[in-house]
């Protein structure tokens, strides 16, 4: 769904904490515009992966979609989240969530 998506918008009004629809879209590469509160204001990296508003200011929300909408802007977001997201064959996560459970029950 988010693969026709240029930048995920999160216009919300209420506190939240990081919606998943946030990590969705910075996991796909997609740069996130979010309220300046809770863990999706802390998810763009102070503006690495995307841009904060004032939350309920629709002032706010409109100077930083103008913002991501400029080409520097948007790239600049884009390659951030590819230089940043790490590879992981599904086989990599296997094998690490092997050694976490090993672990785990190991340390009891």
């Amino acid at each position: 769904m988010l693969s026709g998506v240029d930048v995920l918008v999160v216009p919300s009004r209420f506190p939240e904490n990081c919606p998943l629809v946030v990590q969705d879209a910075l996991a796909s590469g997609r740069p996130c515009v979010v309220p300046d509160v809770g863990g999706a204001a802390e998810a763009v990296r102070g503006g690495r992966y995307g841009l904060c508003f004032r939350r309920g200011d629709a002032t706010s929300l409109a100077a930083a979609l103008e913002r991501m909408a400029e080409p520097k802007t948007l790239a600049e977001s884009r390659q951030a989240l590819q230089q940043d997201r790490p590879v992981l064959t599904r086989a990599e996560v296997v094998r690490r969530y092997r050694e976490l459970y090993a672990e785990i029950t190991s340390a009891g």
